[in-house]
């Protein structure tokens, strides 16, 4: 492992539980002693005070995920270095960025990591000014359950790519945290939605539509239910990211009245699996 770093003690672990915790990196204390308790690896400090947190991507990809970076800019090289030994140690071959903005991904440019995605950030604001709730005929939205975790995996399959493309274990965690809604017709599931809502803001973390019914409007119908359910939370405004060539979704978005915020983010790779 790269100097200077090592696996987080009780000590640092406690020192760490509000931090990571406020940055949703954990859910508490309970779960971040069970990460030092089974994956020790996974939380990693040095004696200068720099920290990370790192995670399997996707269960289905040999990918390691830096979930948080916390160290001076001049730092990141050594703490990439220090990841790249504890992927290497553990088995992955590719390792996942933070979202980062893109003004600040240099540092991880100047390491050898690539960008593989960037995203665009759109806002709405003034919830309680949206009209009626859109509508087709046919098309019922209603919030899941645990029970329908098998069907939400089967339409975020139908809809993604392996990279993006959510595994059980980290669907499943989004029932105790956040609101996830299902588009039927007749009992059949064509399309779902992520929800958080923190104090005034929403976070929509995901909408998708299966492929062979997009263009019906169902897409306008979830995102049209995500700003009521919102509003209805107490919501000021409902936050989003959807990739930079991604043009319909960007449509539908614009079209809901979201406006591009101008901030954009990326997520950038190692590939050294040769992606």
């Amino acid at each position: 492992m790269a100097a200077g770093f090592h696996n987080a003690d009780a000590t640092e672990i406690a020192r760490l539980t509000r931090t990571l915790t406020a940055a949703r990196v954990v859910d508490g204390q309970a779960e971040l002693e069970s990460i030092h308790a089974s994956e020790p690896w996974r939380i990693r400090v040095s004696a200068r005070g720099d920290a990370a947190v790192v995670s399997r991507w996707r269960d289905h990809l040999p990918y390691l995920a830096i979930d948080a970076l916390w160290c001076p800019v001049t730092r990141i090289g050594d703490a990439l270095a220090d990841i790249r030994a504890v992927a290497d140690t553990q088995g992955f071959t590719d390792i996942v960025s933070p979202p980062t903005p893109v003004e600040e991904m240099h540092p991880y440019v100047a390491e050898g990591m690539r960008p593989c995605v960037i995203l665009a950030t759109y806002q709405r604001s003034h919830l309680a000014e949206a009209a009626g709730r859109s509508a087709v005929e046919g098309i019922v939205v209603r919030t899941a359950d645990p029970d329908d975790l098998r069907v939400l995996l089967d339409i975020d399959a139908r809809c993604f790519d392996s990279f993006w493309r959510y595994d059980a274990r980290h669907l499943s965690r989004f029932f105790a945290s956040s609101r996830l809604a299902i588009a039927e017709q007749n009992g059949e599931a064509l399309g779902y939605t992520l929800c958080t809502v923190s104090g005034s803001e929403g976070l929509l973390g995901r909408l998708c539509v299966v492929p062979e019914r997009r263009r019906e409007g169902i897409g306008s119908v979830l995102l049209s239910d995500t700003v009521h359910y919102v509003c209805g939370q107490g919501g000021q405004r409902v936050l989003l990211s959807t990739q930079t060539e991604n043009a319909v979704s960007q449509r539908l978005y614009r079209g809901a009245g979201f406006r591009d915020t101008g901030r954009r983010y990326a997520f950038l790779r190692d590939g050294r699996d040769g992606a």
